[in-house]
């Protein structure tokens, strides 16, 4: 329990990563595999900021994200735009 923390799991061979339903799962057999959560911050098309997460959601990372762009990067943004998987009442209530 030390190694994964909040985590529900974690990989015996890399303890950084969580155990998470991919997209690539064609058999419809719901396996997990470890697997990271990355986040990058475009604009204009460039890249200005990325990350590494081990949270399973992007609902559970987006906020984390945007506060270590505030810290380490730049100045955010007056309007922000992700895709569907960031909705959650906690982020729209920013």
């Amino acid at each position: 329990m030390e190694i994964f923390g909040n985590r529900n799991s974690y990989s015996k061979t890399d303890p950084d990563v969580t155990f998470m339903c991919m997209k690539d799962d064609y058999m419809k057999s719901g396996q997990l595999k470890p697997g990271h959560n990355v986040q990058l911050a475009t604009d204009g098309q460039y890249a200005r900021a990325s990350e590494v997460f081990p949270n399973l959601t992007d609902t559970r990372t987006f906020i984390a994200f945007l506060d270590m762009i505030k810290q380490d990067f730049f100045e955010l943004p007056a309007c922000i735009v992700g895709n569907a998987g960031y909705g959650s009442e906690q982020i729209t209530t920013m």
